[in-house]
């Protein structure tokens, strides 16, 4: 079944070809743009809308003379749907490529890309794929339906976007020479180092200990493979970059990734099984004869499972630092090739360099006298971590599945009774098979024990319906029933029962709708701004964002003023097949609600981290810049504040 979404196209295009002499040729394109729309020009400032781009698919049979032109001169305004003033061309825009024949017979195809608008609207960015065939004196151009072609050739329908292009030198019109590559290296590497403290990270900070605890006794040896390791990190997340940019795999890949039930139960079942290794129950160890092989090539023994540990420590974490990789990958999926690369190098080495240091940790620790048996204590105690940690892959399925089965309650039900486990062992109540009695506690072991009582009975604070905003990312959300602190504004009349409103719902009293059209068709109705909020269920930045802007009671009244839209990018919910939509990005079609807001996301803002905000009016005209994470209260407030004013101005 072809689905064919009913939009519309104020852009049509004309390709014509132009000889210069024997062995030139120009490509001609017209842009024929209806009265009252413009279409965007080649270079645009960051931040803007999408620039109108050609990607050329490489041939050996021809070669470029200088980059595309412009023959139309774009007109400089100042754009209110983007608050910029920007290129742009009205009616009519010509732009030129020069061609060298390089063989008797060609073909020059590829994609034009590019975004319309009015004063009222902007369209998501489109793609119109064209072909010239040049045989001698005999030039043709085909393209695809919408588009008008200056030949007797019938013009071609095309289902489907090109999956790869590669990009001619010096064609792009994105190009990265000028925008400073070593500042976003160096901005990149900052952005790991932050991700070092988002809570999806910390679960591998016990996983690499236990990890390395067990690799090789030489010393030499252990620190080549720390560092096997770290280079694994970078090389996975280069590589990730590359492949998005080469085969334009879809930005949201890594959000759809890790809201899946698959790799979720399979992390779960890893950090449950490390759990169990450490507390004695078996040994996670390799058949004896892969072993007595390892004794003699311990370098090329040990290098699988480190990969395999890089690889998930870059999973892991993607829930916490996708805000960053995403707006890499969103580069890549674009066409700039050379700018996500630098950017995933930056990145992962500010993720690599310090897990790397903790990969030499504990081979220095293997150096020690293990006296006491205090080296299995710290492994039991590690395992016990892990083993909490692991409930928050469960979570995520439970969360993007509707299941309904781990509750918060549920939830931290299990980890209080893991924590009262942890507590009792340190006080020597509890013993495993390795651990050597305990005759008398010492100090440091106390301290452990004193501070694991204090972490179980906040906890269960959280049971008596405390909201435990420091915990919030790592914790499955509140319920239906969880309300303001405050209780003095909770909620707003809606036009009707939002859809989906079984299955999702917002914090503390918040009500608003869960699909675009519903939100946009109340704000209108209601005559208020709407807060469109991009999020998912297994996003920790959003989870961490509710637990302390949203619970304040000052930001609660300042939403409450809004038709509240919140759009989860990575709901596995099938949708009816009416509401399935073809993709402007990837040409594929979305049929689940994830996928649907996810690809809305990256088509109209080009970016697919979360959370994301964007305030606009009834006609759903961008109020002010949209926003993505804020932590700081006052921050969220003043944005929501400038948009309000915004819109009582228009």
């Amino acid at each position: 079944m072809t689905l064919q979404a009913q939009v519309k196209e104020p852009v049509k295009w004309i390709f014509e070809t132009k000889s210069v002499s024997a062995t030139e040729t120009d490509l001609l394109f017209t842009a024929l743009i209806e009265k009252n729309w413009h279409l965007y020009g080649l270079d645009i400032p960051e931040n803007g809308p999408v620039p109108t781009s050609f990607r050329f698919n490489k041939n050996s049979g021809y070669s470029f003379s200088g980059r595309i032109q412009s023959k139309t001169k774009p007109e400089q305004k100042y754009d209110e749907n983007f608050l910029m003033t920007v290129p742009l061309y009205s009616e009519r825009a010509v732009f030129i490529q020069r061609v060298k024949h390089q063989s008797p017979q060609f073909a020059v195809t590829g994609v034009v890309e590019f975004m319309s608008c009015d004063n009222m609207q902007c369209l998501p960015p489109r793609e119109v794929e064209f072909s010239f065939q040049l045989k001698g004196g005999d030039i043709s151009a085909t393209a695809t339906s919408d588009t008008l072609v200056q030949s007797d050739t019938q013009s071609v329908q095309s289902d489907t976007m090109p999956v790869a292009t590669t990009m001619a030198d010096g064609l792009t019109d994105r190009s990265n020479t000028q925008k400073g590559m070593l500042a976003f290296f160096l901005m990149s590497l900052l952005g790991g180092l932050l991700g070092l403290l988002t809570p999806c990270v910390f679960p591998m900070i016990p996983m690499t200990i236990s990890f390395f605890m067990r690799q090789a006794p030489d010393k030499a040896q252990s620190y080549i493979h720390a560092l096997f390791y770290g280079f694994s990190i970078v090389i996975i997340y280069v590589l990730i970059g590359l492949l998005v940019g080469l085969t334009s795999a879809g930005a949201n890949l890594g959000t759809q990734l890790n809201s899946h039930w698959l790799p979720n139960l399979l992390f779960f079942g890893l950090f449950v099984a490390f759990s169990f290794s450490f507390f004695g129950m078996f040994e996670i160890v390799l058949p004896g004869s892969i072993a007595n092989a390892a004794d003699k090539q311990v370098s090329r023994g040990g290098y699988g499972g480190i990969f395999f540990m890089a690889l998930t420590f870059v999973i892991v974490s993607f829930s916490c630092t996708g805000p960053i990789i995403g707006a890499i990958l969103v580069e890549a999926a674009t066409g700039v090739l050379l700018k996500p690369v630098v950017g995933m190098l930056g990145f992962s080495l500010g993720l690599a360099v310090p897990f790397t240091l903790l990969a030499i940790f504990p081979s220095a620790l293997s150096q020690l006298p293990r006296s006491g048996g205090w080296m299995n204590s710290i492994k039991v105690f590690l395992g016990f971590v892990m083993l909490a940690l692991s409930m928050k892959f469960l979570a995520n399925i439970d969360q993007a599945y509707h299941l309904e089965i781990l509750t918060r309650q549920a939830y931290l039900v299990i980890w209080v009774s893991i924590f009262i486990l942890l507590f009792l062992y340190l006080l020597g109540k509890i013993r495993f098979q390795h651990d050597s009695e305990t005759i008398f506690i010492t100090p440091g072991r106390m301290l452990f024990a004193l501070a694991t009582l204090a972490f179980t009975v906040y906890l269960i604070t959280g049971l008596a319906g405390a909201p435990l905003r420091s915990l919030n990312a790592l914790l499955p959300p509140q319920g239906k029933e969880a309300v303001s602190q405050n209780k003095t504004v909770n909620t707003i009349m809606l036009c009707g029962q939002p859809s989906y409103s079984d299955i999702m719902h917002l914090p503390y009293g918040l009500q608003g709708y869960f699909d675009l059209d519903e939100g946009l068709r109340c704000a209108r109705e209601k005559n208020k701004p709407a807060l469109i909020i991009f999020k998912g269920h297994a996003c920790s930045n959003c989870k961490q964002m509710e637990a302390k802007v949203w619970s304040r009671q000052d930001i609660q009244e300042l939403m409450s003023r809004f038709i509240i839209i919140a759009l989860y990018v990575d709901d596995r919910t099938v949708l009816p097949e009416e509401k399935w939509i073809k993709s402007t990005v990837d040409g594929k079609i979305k049929n689940t609600i994830g996928k649907k807001w996810a690809d809305y996301q990256i088509s109209h803002y080009s970016i697919n981290s979360q959370p994301y905000h964007v305030m606009v009016d009834t006609t759903g005209r961008p109020l002010v810049t949209p926003a993505g994470t804020m932590l700081n209260a006052n921050d969220f407030a003043a944005y929501l504040q400038s948009g309000l004013k915004q819109f009582a101005g228009r």
